[in-house]
């Protein structure tokens, strides 16, 4: 045991010497590789340090930043989007099970798909029965308890 003062050890561990030369210049490596930084990203500057900041700079005006600003308040972006755009999952089974009125007990149709809400990758079909005039609801997958796709 009193050997063990004199063994080389790497994060606690003992370790061999050809492993430890190895290790020692790993982190002399790693350590001359870092560069400095001044921002938070390098851009493709690798291999060149970034030129340091001047205290120096041209002031900006800012008077009238906001004269040709536009912002757009249409919040319903997706609900211009038809439902037969873009893409879903669609679990098949789960659909033809739905496909039926609740009301008169007829088969619905795809083609009388009025609306859709959108959920992630999933959605729910507003389908219209043409005998009835019946809305219904249709999941394009399974729904968890908490009726979240």
């Amino acid at each position: 045991m009193a050997d063990d003062c004199d063994r080389l050890r790497v994060r606690g561990r003992f370790i061999k010497k050809d492993r430890f030369k190895k290790s020692t210049r790993m982190d002399s490596l790693n350590e001359s590789g870092k560069s400095i930084q001044w921002g938070d990203h390098d851009y493709g500057s690798r291999g060149e340090l970034p030129s340091e900041p001047t205290k120096e700079e041209t002031p900006i005006l800012v008077e009238n930043i906001a004269s040709n600003v536009t912002v757009s308040t249409d919040i319903g972006q997706s609900e211009n989007i038809s439902w037969n755009e873009g893409r879903r999952v669609v679990e098949l089974e789960v659909l033809a099970e739905q496909l039926f009125c609740n009301k008169c007990n007829t088969p619905l149709h795809l083609k009388d798909i009025v609306g859709e809400m959108r959920y992630g990758l999933g959605s729910l079909l507003e389908v219209v029965c043409q005998i009835c005039s019946g809305m219904k609801l249709i999941s394009t997958g399974k729904r968890n308890e908490k009726g979240s796709i």
